[in-house]
């Protein structure tokens, strides 16, 4: 009998031993996996998918204040990219893009036409007309500004592959593609997703 009792407690002694030895392993495993995981997360996000922006300016006004701070995402570039696809970003997005490359003065507009499409603006309405409306639609999204500040002459743009025709939401006072032509799709860093101050005006876009 003393040989068996002498057997099982050395047997509880081995299995206590591998329950210690596993439970550090496993907790160092979930400790090393936390901090990678956060680390790549945080290498992915300040490299190249959020970039924090400021509005100067009122062209995007009443949508967009100076001062404003705005994060905006370059996941829809990677993505495309990453899968060999063009990026084209969405109508009615804001977006932030550098003039003519320029990635130090960044600018904030709206995406109103499309690669391969066409732009007037006549009689204070913008009209697109692209192969599936080839009768032309109004876009449904509504500009802050006054659509009286497109009582000028009449424009008629047609936006070539690879080109984004965008607008400020402050029409009055609003320097875009009505005067400096149509952006490059490869000048667009990013998409406006949230305003993050003032935290009164905070919002999801």
């Amino acid at each position: 009998m003393g040989i068996v009792r002498k057997s099982l407690r050395t047997w509880r002694n081995f299995i206590r031993y591998l329950n210690r030895k596993v439970r550090y392993l496993g907790w160092l495993i979930h400790f090393v996996a936390t901090v990678a995981v956060a680390f790549v997360c945080f290498a992915l996000s300040s490299v190249f998918l959020i970039d924090v922006t400021t509005v100067d300016g009122e062209s995007m006004e009443p949508t967009l204040s100076p001062d404003d701070r705005l994060l905006t995402l370059q996941l829809g570039r990677f993505f495309s990219e990453l899968l060999g696809a063009e990026y084209v970003p969405k109508r009615g997005e804001i977006i932030v893009f550098g003039k003519d490359g320029d990635n130090e003065n960044l600018i904030i507009k709206r995406v109103v036409g499309l690669p391969e499409e066409r732009v007037v603006i006549k009689n204070q309405t913008i009209t697109i007309y692209n192969d599936e409306y080839p009768e032309g639609f109004e876009p449904d999204f509504n500009f802050g500004g006054e659509l009286a500040a497109l009582s000028g002459a009449a424009l008629d743009v047609y936006v070539k592959r690879g080109e984004l025709f965008v607008l400020g939401d402050n029409l009055a006072v609003s320097a875009d593609s009505r005067t400096n032509g149509n952006v490059l799709v490869e000048h667009v860093n990013g998409n406006l997703i949230i305003r993050t101050w003032p935290f009164s005006k905070f919002k999801l876009f």
